[in-house]
């Protein structure tokens, strides 16, 4: 495939982005939704959990109800009515990855981040002190740290975890939407990445050993079709690993509605277990395993605090955030506790596959 096939749909992406900036600038109304009554992995109408949320992270316009699932074989969550595949990128014109021009992130949005828990300096000790840290590596490398063979992560962001993949033997490639990161990832890594949605992607069918894809499954309309691709592109016998937050996890019976996890309007589905679990099996894959784990349990619980605050209007002195990064240490502690309790209550599933 020539390169200008291959970079059309890039073109395409950066332009809806520019295009939902634009009419957020322009004033030109909210983003435009479709109705979701049933749950796309049982068929089940939901019944509503949550009602008139706002984007408390990064200012998406809108209210957002989110329906649950009554199947107790499933309890999934899902946004209704959810923004349509036309206006969804209205959602990421302020988000985190989306303000680096040159390879880094504005001023604003760094500190943003840092407020957010995306780059907290501390938290690799708090992992060593609260005996997370095991299992935070273990999760990084999505237990893929001692493969050989191709390996395809969708979602790859800037590239950093599939640049420490390579340094264990793996021939890596990657995708993602958002063409910064894109950016980043070739000229920073030297990383071969697709720029645009898996369906446009230049691989053949059972061309990989491996496919990753870390939170990106809870931001798609159909994710039943993309575990359907994902499976197409792999070879028999080959491995998908899958992370996502656990809609039932200790810090969204703790938060609520202000749950880290939830983050309408971005996230249009929210994951159980046993929802995901029955979505890789519809797709036809065989062996399939889903775990939770409390790894990042402490950042969860600190955005979680960040998001109540934030719709509460608090304004928070110096002791009051050190008070909140206290709590969320301890929490940490809790979230790994309850953990051993109860195998389901981690922050966030993990998938394990086979085609």
């Amino acid at each position: 495939m020539g390169r200008r096939s291959v970079e059309a749909p890039g073109r395409l992406y950066r332009t809806r982005l520019l295009v939902a900036r634009a009419r957020i600038v322009a004033g030109l109304g909210p983003m435009e939704t479709q109705p979701t009554p049933a749950c796309c992995v049982c068929g089940t109408p939901g019944v509503l959990a949550y009602a008139n949320l706002d984007d408390a992270l990064f200012g998406a316009d809108g209210r957002w109800s989110l329906r649950r699932c009554p199947n107790p074989d499933c309890g999934m969550m899902w946004l209704d009515p959810m923004p349509t595949p036309r206006d969804i990128g209205q959602a990421y014109a302020r988000y985190y990855t989306h303000g680096d021009r040159n390879g880094e992130p504005d001023a604003s949005i760094a500190r943003r981040a840092f407020r957010l828990g995306y780059q907290l300096v501390f938290t690799p000790l708090v992992a060593t002190l609260t005996g997370a840290r095991r299992e935070r590596r273990r999760l990084e490398l999505l237990d893929l740290g001692g493969g050989k063979g191709r390996l395809l992560d969708v979602g790859c962001g800037d590239g950093r975890g599939l640049a420490r993949l390579r340094q264990y033997g793996w021939e890596v490639h990657g995708l993602d939407v958002d063409p910064v990161s894109v950016r980043v990832a070739r000229e920073r890594h030297g990383l071969d990445v697709h720029l645009g949605p898996l369906e446009t992607a230049p691989y053949e069918t059972d061309s990989f050993d491996a496919i990753m894809s870390s939170h990106v499954i809870e931001h798609v309309h159909e994710p039943l079709a993309v575990l359907r691709q994902i499976r197409g592109l792999l070879k028999r016998g080959g491995r998908f690993v899958a992370v996502t937050p656990n809609v039932m996890s200790l810090g969204h019976v703790r938060y609520g509605e202000h749950w880290r996890g939830l983050e309408p309007p971005r996230h249009l589905h929210v994951f159980s277990p046993a929802s995901l679990g029955a979505l890789a099996r519809a797709a036809a894959f065989s062996h399939v395993d889903v775990r939770t784990t409390p790894a990042r349990a402490q950042s969860m619980a600190r955005m979680s605090r960040h998001i109540a605050d934030h719709r509460a209007r608090r304004v928070l002195g110096w002791t009051d955030r050190l008070v909140r990064e206290l709590e969320s240490v301890r929490f940490q502690h809790e979230a790994l506790r309850a953990h051993g309790r109860d195998p389901q209550s981690g922050e966030e599933c993990v998938l394990r596959a086979t085609k």
